[in-house]
């Protein structure tokens, strides 16, 4: 997420998150900020320890009608602890871009209609050498400049306003930039919604307290029948799904199936279809898990054709750190009490049994599910687990990897209005 300060708060500081780094003093007026000194170079900066070096900042501006002693007011990026960086002016004949400290010029480009004090949204974006300027007065944000300088690689988001005198300043309100540098968010299991079994269709239930965004796992065994959703409702199978063995509709007969999907909030349950003797679903939900595609890093499935007490999911390599490895084994069981325990892998940490459901549904079946913490990339062996009853077995283990936010400026589009 972004960072955000309307500045709606009481008259005085800037308040947390800010520091004058330069200049004059920097006060909350009727919800604006603006500098306080006349004719000094006043920098406002991101207190902040560290931001990606790909950042945007965003900040409502407007420019003087006076007729001398005009501000200059700008929105900056990549500004070091001199002061200098990237800066974006607007003034009555449109936007200026400037480097450093001392106010380099760079390019300019003019924008015509522009109305003297009169908030204009504007924004400036450093990715690699590339700087961009946009600015929105009434259709939206629109590129207006691109230029391309290597002078600067990191910094912090600020606002500045370089000379002017105080009777003529100008407020500066809605600033947004791309978020601080932060550690990636770590996977975490959430809930899980009853489990549900019968002969004809089944709707699971989504879990209680899932959220956007979270990853959303279904997992559904059967006599090694077809499963199916009749009504996805956004759920897709997952990768190294199905794993089944045995006769369909047999007694010695299973198939695991496991299908995902990323939550909206107040999301729908997917209808399975009715795959024959038995079908008995749960779903699963997972935090923090990344956001920009597909949550798994890895996925392996296999079968145990022999009926055997003793589970072993497949392991994998994973390419990314703190993964978690989500395991689970399905069985031909007729019972519907718990079957699987004795969860183990030496490869992974805080191994954890979720969920352990069973069916006595047509011949019957069901599926344990566990999971664990794979902290450092690279492979890990197979999980083990144990079955109460000797049974065939599918087995499928996925790697889901960590949340590393967006940087803002890839996912916030929004075009905010003019105010005056």
């Amino acid at each position: 997420m972004p960072i955000t300060d309307n500045f709606n708060r009481a008259d005085g500081g800037p308040g947390a998150g800010w520091t004058n780094q330069s200049g004059g003093v920097w006060e909350i007026v009727s919800n604006e900020v603006r500098p306080t000194d006349d004719f000094a170079t006043c920098l406002l900066v991101r207190t902040e320890s560290s931001f990606p070096n790909d950042q945007y900042a965003q900040i409502r501006l407007k420019y003087s009608s006076a007729a001398a002693d005009k501000p200059l007011n700008q929105i900056a990026c990549r500004v070091d602890g001199s002061g200098n960086g990237y800066q974006v002016q607007l003034d009555s004949t449109g936007l200026t871009l400037f480097r450093a400290a001392g106010g380099t010029y760079l390019t300019d480009t003019p924008v015509s209609g522009l109305t003297a004090d009169t908030f204009y949204p504007v924004k400036i974006e450093a990715i690699g050498t590339t700087i961009k300027v946009y600015m929105d007065t009434g259709g939206g944000l629109t590129e207006r400049i691109s230029h391309t300088d290597a002078t600067y690689s990191s910094g912090k988001p600020a606002i500045r306003c370089a000379s002017g005198s105080v009777a003529n300043m100008q407020m500066f309100d809605d600033f947004e930039s791309t978020n601080a540098n932060s550690e990636p968010l770590n996977p975490t299991y959430v809930a899980a919604g009853a489990a549900i079994s019968g002969t004809g269709a089944v709707t699971p239930a989504i879990p209680s307290g899932a959220v956007a965004n979270d990853i959303l796992l279904l997992f559904v065994e059967s006599a090694n029948e077809t499963i199916s959703l009749t009504t996805a409702n956004g759920f897709a199978e997952a990768m190294s799904s199905p794993q089944g063995t045995g006769t369909a509709a047999g007694t010695a007969a299973t198939r695991l199936a496991v299908y995902w999907k990323r939550a909206v909030g107040g999301d729908a349950s997917p209808v399975v279809a009715d795959s024959g003797n038995h079908t008995i679903a749960q779903i699963l939900a997972f935090r923090n898990c990344v956001r920009q595609e597909n949550p798994w890093n890895v996925a392996a499935g296999n079968v145990a054709g022999t009926a055997s007490t003793s589970a072993s999911i497949p392991g994998g390599t994973t390419t990314v750190s703190d993964c978690l490895i989500v395991a689970a084994v399905a069985n031909a069981t007729d019972s519907a009490t718990a079957q699987t325990s004795g969860w183990a892998n030496g490869d992974l940490t805080d191994v954890t049994e979720r969920v352990d459901s069973n069916t006595a549904s047509g011949n019957g079946g069901g599926f344990g599910v566990a999971t664990g913490v794979k902290a450092l990339a690279g492979a890990f062996g197979a999980t083990a687990a144990t079955l109460a009853t000797s049974s065939v077995q599918g087995r499928i283990a996925i790697a889901l990897m960590p949340e590393s936010p967006l940087p803002a400026w890839l996912a916030h589009n929004g075009s905010p209005l003019l105010r005056m």
